[in-house]
């Protein structure tokens, strides 16, 4: 049995090296633009290990770029599935479906990047748009929230923040973004000129006039 199992072994070993050997001189003549030679050794690599996410990835971005659309998405997404902490993966994908527009393929990775990679405040700027879009609010404002954790508070957020509180009919809260943000810069009376501005704009004269007073 230990014979048995040293055998095996031997042999998964061997599979491995002749797996790593072909990927290796495809990823070199994708390098060298030797694309016919490329697709084919990763091809060959498929049938040595179906289960390996860089070969399924790799293919599924030639299918892409032969107009194979679903086939390529489909492959991508098998690769994202055998390796869902690669962030690489989900990347790609989010990036051809926003290409295409399409908003609801497009949000679960980026969220599950998010996740992955928590301080990444490009891919929490990519949330806000799409969740604004789609006029999810409070989904918005949190990830706004994580943005002003990693980089501090500044007039964009804040009044990013103060317009989707408006939208969801949240006064207190919309004006408690500015005053946080007046707070931050006491010398600074632009910040509460913009604030008695807001109140003007939405018919709140009495209280224009106190900040103005």
């Amino acid at each position: 049995s230990v014979r048995k199992a040293n055998a095996l072994s031997d042999e998964a070993i061997e599979a491995k090296r002749r797996f790593d050997y072909y990927y290796v001189e495809a990823v070199k003549q994708k390098v060298l633009g030797n694309h016919d030679a490329a697709y084919d050794l990763l091809q060959h690599c498929r049938e040595l290990n179906p289960n390996a996410g860089e070969v399924l990835y790799e293919l599924g971005l030639y299918a892409i770029y032969m107009n194979e659309r679903e086939k390529g998405v489909r492959l991508l997404q098998d690769a994202s599935s055998l390796e869902p902490g690669n962030i690489w993966y989900l990347e790609t994908l989010a990036s051809y479906y926003l290409s295409r527009s399409e908003v609801e393929q497009a949000l679960p990775c980026l969220e599950k990047m998010a996740e992955i990679n928590p301080n990444r405040s490009d891919i929490l700027g990519q949330l806000v748009n799409l969740y604004q879009e789609r006029q999810e609010y409070q989904k918005a404002i949190d990830a706004l929230n994580r943005i002003e954790t990693l980089e501090g508070r500044d007039v964009r957020i804040s009044l990013q923040k103060f317009q989707m509180y408006i939208e969801l009919k949240n006064e207190d809260k919309a004006f408690q973004e500015l005053e946080q943000l007046a707070a931050d810069h006491p010398n600074d009376l632009s910040y509460r000129v913009l604030i008695a501005s807001q109140y003007m704009l939405l018919g709140h004269m009495d209280k224009a006039k106190i900040v103005f007073d």
